[in-house]
C-alpha cells in the first residue's frame, strides 16, 4: 500500500469517528430534572378501580366468583368425614397442583356431569340408536365418576412407590452421617440438602415442624400417617420407641439399613419371578400367532393349491 492511500484511509476513519462522536453526545444530552418530570407525568395514567376490574381477563372476572360460590355450596353440603377423606388421600398423593378437598369435589363433579352431556351431544349429532346412546352416557358418566380418583390412587402409589426405593439409600445415608459425629436431626438435614423426592420432602416438612416447637415423636408419625409406607412407618415406629428407651439411634439405623436391603432384595427377585406369568399373555395373543402365521402360513398355501389336483 502506497503512502497516499494510508493517508486517505486514516483521514476517513477520523472523519467517520468524529461524525460519530458528535452525534451520540447530541442526542444523548441529559434532559432538564423538571422537563422528565413533565414527560413522566404525561405519560403515566392511574387507572380507576373500574378499569383495573375492566382489565383481567374474562375467566378472572366472571368465572372466578362463579367458581368460588359453588365452592362455598360444596363445602356447605358436603359431610365432614368425607372431606377429611379426601384431604387424607390428596397429603398421601402429596397435593398434586395444589389442590383442596372443596376443589378436588367440584373437578369430580365437573367430570360427572360433562363426560356423559359431551357423549349424548355427540350421540344426538352423530345420530346413533336410543340404546347406543343410553349405553355410552351410563358408561361415560361411570367413568367421570371414576377418573378423578383413579388419578388419585396413580398419584399415592407412585408416590409410595419412589418413597419405598429410596428408603434404604436415605437410611445408609444417615448411618454415615450418626457414624461421623451427627446428630439425628443433623443426620437428617444433611441428607436432605444432598437428596430429593417425596421422603426429603416428608423429612424436611418434620424437621421445620420440630424447629417451631413440635414433639420429634409426633412428628414422625406424623411422616408415616402422610405417607402410608408400611417399611418407612416400621422404621419411625423403631426410632419412636428408641427415643423413648434412650437406645442409641444410630445402632437402630444401622439394623434398619440392612432388613430394608434384605427387603428390597427380595422384592426384586419377587418381580422376577413375576415376570414369566406376566410375559404369558403377549406370548399367546400376540407373538405366537405371528409365529405360526410365518411358519404355516406357506404350508397352508402350499396344501391348498395341492388339494384340487388330487384325486380321492
Amino acid at each position: 500500500m502506497d503512502l497516499g492511500a494510508l493517508i486517505f484511509a486514516i483521514a476517513i476513519f477520523v472523519a467517520v469517528s468524529s461524525f460519530v462522536v458528535f452525534i451520540t453526545s447530541v442526542l444523548g444530552q441529559p434532559r432538564s430534572a423538571i422537563n422528565r418530570l413533565k414527560e413522566v407525568g404525561k405519560e403515566v395514567h392511574i387507572p380507576t378501580l373500574e378499569e383495573m376490574e375492566l382489565a383481567k381477563p374474562f375467566l378472572e372476572r366472571v368465572v372466578g366468583p362463579a367458581s368460588r360460590k359453588g365452592l362455598d355450596c360444596i363445602v356447605k353440603y358436603t359431610p365432614q368425614h368425607v372431606k377429611d377423606r379426601i384431604r387424607k388421600r390428596l397429603t398421601m398423593a402429596g397435593n398434586p397442583h395444589d389442590l383442596h378437598s372443596e376443589e378436588f369435589l367440584a373437578i369430580k363433579i365437573i367430570t360427572l356431569l360433562s363426560l356423559p352431556l359431551g357423549v349424548l351431544l355427540f350421540c344426538h349429532i352423530v345420530g346413533f340408536k336410543s340404546q347406543l346412546t343410553t349405553l355410552f352416557t351410563m358408561v361415560f358418566f361411570i367413568l367421570g365418576f371414576l377418573l378423578p380418583d383413579s388419578y388419585i390412587n396413580q398419584a399415592i402409589k407412585l408416590r409410595q412407590k419412589q418413597i419405598q426405593n429410596t428408603l434404604p439409600y436415605f437410611l445408609d445415608l444417615m448411618v454415615v452421617g450418626m457414624e461421623a459425629g451427627l446428630g439425628f436431626d443433623a443426620a437428617v438435614n444433611r441428607v436432605i440438602q444432598k437428596s430429593s423426592g417425596p421422603l426429603s420432602d416428608e423429612f424436611n416438612r418434620a424437621l421445620q415442624e420440630i424447629r417451631i416447637g413440635k414433639h420429634r415423636r409426633d412428628a414422625m408419625r406424623d411422616i408415616a400417617n402422610r405417607a402410608g409406607v408400611d417399611d418407612l412407618s416400621t422404621f419411625l415406629a423403631a426410632i419412636i420407641q428408641a427415643d423413648e428407651l434412650g437406645i442409641s439411634i444410630g445402632n437402630v439405623l444401622r439394623v434398619q439399613a440392612q432388613q430394608f436391603r434384605v427387603k428390597r432384595r427380595q422384592r426384586a427377585e419377587e418381580a422376577a419371578m413375576k415376570l414369566p406369568v406376566k410375559m404369558l399373555f403377549p406370548l399367546v395373543f400376540c407373538i405366537f400367532p405371528a409365529i405360526f402365521i410365518v411358519l404355516l402360513g406357506p404350508a397352508v398355501l402350499i396344501v391348498k393349491e395341492i388339494m384340487p389336483t388330487l384325486s380321492w
